[in-house]
């Protein structure tokens, strides 16, 4: 995914030989993934009341159009959408903000937070999931005609 992301400019994704999308790589992402990977990696004695505390801070109160994608022990993964649903924009300042807020409390004991737009491999793995069913983005989207 690395090597098509920077040797192309234009892509398309095909499920089950039938073409689905075609675009550039930041099309397909803000088209089909736009948005933020947040990974939250707590400190070693932190208990399960304050990863449960830690994941309703973030999936109720600081970004509850969020959800979280992965959570292993103390590691947690959220994915937080560009827009909410009343569309009001997520910028990078606001991620920040509250991430540091919540790594400077030692309550909550955050240890490290990385924060990184959807990847290509992302929407890759979004269409695998789909299967035959079609994803379809907004009437912008550059898909094949009759497939969604």
């Amino acid at each position: 995914m690395e090597e098509a992301e920077a040797l192309c400019t234009r892509l398309t994704i095909m499920v089950s030989g039938r073409m689905r999308c075609l675009g550039s790589v930041q099309h397909l992402k803000a088209t089909y993934l736009d948005g933020y990977t947040v990974d939250l990696q707590l400190r070693s004695h932190a208990s399960s009341h304050i990863i449960e505390r830690i994941k309703s801070y973030v999936l109720e109160t600081a970004f509850p159009f969020s959800s979280l994608s992965e959570q292993h022990n103390r590691f947690l993964k959220f994915a937080i959408p560009n827009k909410s649903n009343e569309g009001i924009s997520v910028g990078l300042g606001g991620l920040f903000r509250v991430f540091e807020e919540m790594k400077s409390d030692p309550s909550l004991m955050v240890e490290t937070y990385s924060l990184s737009q959807s990847t290509l491999e992302q929407v890759f793995i979004q269409f695998a999931k789909k299967g035959d069913g079609a994803i379809c983005g907004n009437e912008n989207a550059m898909v094949q005609p009759n497939t969604c």
